[in-house]
């Protein structure tokens, strides 16, 4: 098992996930960051605002990004 991180960025500022959690891989890291990025984008509509410009990111042990996936890219598919 391997520890990834899934911060929040939003322009200059990074929410960073304190904790990470222990997945199998980076394919299970995309995944689970994929369903996260939907319930906080759905978040976003809720409230009315605009998830444009904001992103995950997906860092492992070191922190070293290894993927981002855009918040808007969930919109578009």
């Amino acid at each position: 098992m391997k520890r990834f991180f899934f911060n929040i960025r939003e322009g200059g500022e990074l929410i960073k996930d304190p904790d990470g959690t222990l997945l199998s891989d980076l394919n299970s890291a995309i995944s689970e960051a994929n369903g996260a990025a939907r319930e906080l984008l759905a978040s976003e509509i809720r409230s009315c605002r605009s998830a444009d410009g904001r992103s995950m990111e997906i860092t492992d042990k070191t922190r070293t990004a290894v993927a981002v996936i855009a918040l808007r890219s969930i919109v578009l598919g």
